[in-house]
C-alpha cells in the first residue's frame, strides 16, 4: 500500500468515526449523563476496579507462563514492565501495535528472542479469539431472545467452537513440526541471510512449542475460561453503580461488543468507538441513552487507566535509586 493510500486510509477511517459519533451524540441529555456518574455507587466502582486489576495479574501471569514453557526465564518484575508496555500500547495507540512493543520490550529488557517470544503471543493470541468467538455466538442468541428478528441457526453454535477448537489442537500437534519443515525448505536455497532466517524460524517454532502437550493445553484453557469469568465478572459488578440490574446476557453482550470494538482500534484509546458499542450492546435491554454511556465512560476508565497505573508503577520502579 502507497503512502498515499495510507494517508486517505486513514483520513476516511476519521470521517466515518466522526460521522458516527456525531449521530451518536445527537440527543444526550449531557446534564443526566453527568448526574448518572456523580450517584455511582462507589463500592461497586471500587470493587469492579479491584477484579479488573486481579485480571490484569492473571493476563500477564498466562503470558509468563508460555514464556517459561518456551524456556525463557523471566524475571518477574522486567517481563511484568515489557508485558504492560505492550498493554499500554495497544490501550493509547492506533492499530495492534502492542504485541510488538511487547516483544521490543522484553527482548531490551531481559534479551529475550524476538522470534521465540512472537510464538508465546500467537498462542495467546489464539485462545483468546476462541473464546472470542465463542462468545460472539453467545451474542447472537441473546439477540434472537430479546427478538431482534434474528433466526439462529444451531449448526452455527456447533461449527465455530469446533473450527476454533481445531486451530487449537492443530497449533499444539503440528505448529512446531510444520515450522521446522518449513525450515527444510529454506535450507535447501543458498542465499546470503539464509542462515539467520534458519535461526528465527527456529526460534519462532520454540515459542509456538509453548502449546505442545495436553497438560499445556488444560492449563491455558483453564487460565483463558478464568480470564474472560472475571472480564465478565467486573462488567457485572460495575452495572448496579448505575442502577442497572445485572444479567449474564447483559455481561454477554458487553463483553463481546465492547471487545470488538476495543481490537477495531479506530482512534486512540477507542475513545467514542468503545462507547458506542457499548450503549448499542445496552440498548436492546432498555437501557436508557445516558444511564448506558454513564456506565461506558466509566467501563472505559477502568479497562484504560488500570493497566497505565500499572505500567507507570512498573516504571517508577525501575527508575527509584538503588539504597547502599
Amino acid at each position: 500500500m502507497t503512502e498515499n493510500r495510507k494517508s486517505s486510509w486513514l483520513w476516511l477511517r476519521i470521517v466515518l468515526v466522526l460521522i458516527v459519533l456525531a449521530f451518536f451524540i445527537w440527543g444526550i441529555d449531557w446534564s443526566t449523563v453527568w448526574v448518572a456518574m456523580q450517584q455511582a455507587v462507589l463500592g461497586y466502582v471500587v470493587a469492579a476496579f479491584l477484579i479488573y486489576f486481579f485480571l490484569q495479574l492473571l493476563k500477564f501471569w498466562r503470558w509468563k507462563w508460555l514464556l517459561n514453557e518456551a524456556g525463557i526465564v523471566t524475571p518477574l518484575i522486567p517481563t511484568m514492565r515489557a508485558y504492560f508496555t505492550g498493554a499500554v500500547v495497544n490501550i493509547f495507540g492506533i492499530g495492534r501495535f502492542g504485541e510488538v512493543a511487547r516483544v521490543v520490550a522484553l527482548n531490551r529488557e531481559i534479551g529475550a528472542a524476538a522470534a521465540t517470544t512472537a510464538g508465546t503471543i500467537f498462542v495467546e493470541k489464539l485462545f483468546d479469539l476462541v473464546f472470542l468467538g465463542i462468545n460472539g455466538v453467545a451474542v447472537l442468541f441473546v439477540l434472537a431472545d430479546l427478538g431482534a428478528g434474528l433466526e439462529i441457526d444451531p449448526v452455527l453454535f456447533q461449527v465455530l467452537p469446533v473450527v476454533g477448537i481445531a486451530a487449537v489442537l492443530i497449533t499444539m500437534r503440528f505448529g512446531a513440526r510444520w515450522l521446522r519443515w518449513a525450515a527444510t525448505l529454506v535450507d535447501r536455497f543458498t542465499f546470503r541471510w539464509k542462515s539467520r532466517v534458519l535461526a528465527e524460524i527456529e526460534k519462532l517454532a520454540v515459542g509456538v512449542a509453548s502449546l505442545s502437550s495436553w497438560r499445556q493445553l488444560v492449563v491455558m484453557v483453564g487460565i483463558t475460561a478464568l480470564m474472560w469469568v472475571l472480564i465478565s465478572i467486573s462488567e457485572m459488578v460495575l452495572l448496579p453503580a448505575f442502577h442497572i440490574v445485572p444479567t449474564l446476557a447483559l455481561a454477554i453482550a458487553i463483553l463481546f461488543t465492547g471487545y470488538v470494538s476495543t481490537a477495531s482500534k479506530l482512534t486512540p484509546s477507542n475513545v467514542g468507538v468503545f462507547h458506542v458499542a457499548v450503549v448499542t450492546a445496552l440498548a436492546p435491554f432498555g437501557i436508557a441513552r445516558e444511564s448506558a454511556l454513564a456506565y461506558a465512560i466509566l467501563f472505559h476508565l477502568m479497562i484504560s487507566g488500570v493497566p497505565l497505573v500499572m505500567f507507570v508503577g512498573l516504571y517508577l520502579l525501575r527508575s527509584r535509586p538503588k539504597t547502599t
